[in-house]
């Protein structure tokens, strides 16, 4: 059973702009570039945003123990993919504005390498499988790594080690089919 703590953001025009998402047709994976800090201390990084004025944000952040926060509700638009310019794969796959699109995952990380801690890997697996599930998405074409759109080095460690990137997709793989076991009694 996954365990989603609702910590959301106040609407505001930088971090939360309470505008809806105009379809789910991708998750997209970061990592939060700041080595040893918690879900909770990017969380308020984001809050803190409505003060200074830089848009940014995530629908969700994995914790370093796999804990997860809710700071944008799935229904709307988190400024986590935003660029001045997107690769042609994801434009034809997210349209122009990938935020319009896409549900955004923070991932928390312990040191510079950007490789994530097992239980945090666990939590974004079982919630990647879950939203996956939920939106009919399948992971191979929907979940994308930030770089896959921008050409951001984003997430670190899933773009440095592919194989680590696609065993990840492929764990959501398995818990989708565990999901519709549940689901379906079979």
């Amino acid at each position: 059973m996954i365990t989603i703590r609702e910590d959301l953001l106040t609407p505001n025009i930088y971090s939360r702009p309470g505008r809806p998402i105009s379809a789910h047709l991708g998750l997209v994976w970061h990592w939060v570039a700041n080595p040893g800090t918690t879900a909770k201390q990017n969380r308020d990084y984001f809050e803190n945003q409505r003060y200074q004025g830089r848009y940014c944000g995530a629908h969700y952040i994995i914790g370093l123990q796999g804990e997860i926060l809710r700071c944008i509700p799935d229904n709307e638009i988190a400024y986590h993919a935003g660029a001045t310019r997107y690769k042609d794969e994801a434009i034809s796959a997210l349209g122009p504005h990938p935020n319009n699109t896409t549900i955004g995952i923070e991932i928390c990380h312990p040191d510079a390498s950007g490789e994530f801690s097992g239980p945090t890997i666990a939590a974004l697996i079982d919630l990647s499988a879950m939203l996956c599930h939920k939106y009919g998405l399948p992971p191979c074409v929907g979940i994308w790594r930030h770089y896959d759109i921008t050409g951001k080095l984003c997430p670190k460690w899933y773009v440095e080690d592919e194989h680590a990137y696609n065993a990840a997709r492929g764990a959501v793989v398995a818990g989708i089919e565990e999901l519709k076991k549940e689901e379906y009694g079979a």
